[in-house]
């Protein structure tokens, strides 16, 4: 999911408009939880409230923009899924099953320091799940071996071992995570 304000001349208009028509929507029908998907769309409202009354400044938006272009973590449902079947998966054994949720955790503290691309994301899920054409969501397969995920393992591992990702657990939901990143695109700093 791409969205694009960023043109030149006042950005407010286009940046809540981007939200409201382009990214609201797409978050509605992912997959992630409802719990993550409701607090998400109202960071969201706030956003645009934000974005229409001008409160925003440049700066922010440019960063904001950065930070929700193609942000790994709204395809965060697709992983929760893999993760949840993985768990119920006879073919893998204990040690493997925490290897999954400890790395899943693993990637998400790579997605909110912002170093990981979507299309890194993409490779290392594409194994086990489909790209829809038109709106670029990833969907979890409904079918998945053992070795698929020990490969889905092996790979998104080597995402975060390649930027150095801390193994300590990050413990946050994905709409805390999706907080926490807004908050650095707001920040001074």
């Amino acid at each position: 999911m791409a969205i694009a304000w960023w043109m030149g001349g006042s950005q407010h208009g286009r940046a809540a408009s981007a939200l409201r028509t382009q990214l609201i929507p797409w978050i509605e029908k992912s997959s992630l939880s409802d719990v993550d998907r409701k607090s998400i769309i109202e960071q969201l409202d706030d956003l645009v409230i934000d974005m229409e009354t001008e409160h925003l400044t440049t700066r922010q938006l440019s960063r904001l923009n950065f930070r929700l272009s193609g942000a790994p973590i709204f395809q965060w449902g697709a992983i929760e899924t893999i993760e949840q079947q993985a768990l119920h998966c006879d073919g893998l054994s204990e040690a493997e099953k925490v290897a999954i949720s400890t790395e899943c955790d693993r990637l998400l503290r790579t997605v909110l320091n912002g170093r990981v691309a979507m299309e890194q994301l993409e490779f290392a899920l594409q194994q086990v799940t489909d790209k829809e054409k038109l709106s670029g969501r990833l969907t979890a397969h409904e079918h998945i071996s053992a070795g698929e995920f020990q490969e889905f393992l092996r790979r998104i591992g080597a995402v975060s071992d390649r930027v150095n990702t801390s193994k300590e657990p990050l413990e946050k939901s994905p709409s805390e995570v999706f907080r926490m990143m807004i908050d650095d695109a707001l920040s001074d700093k």
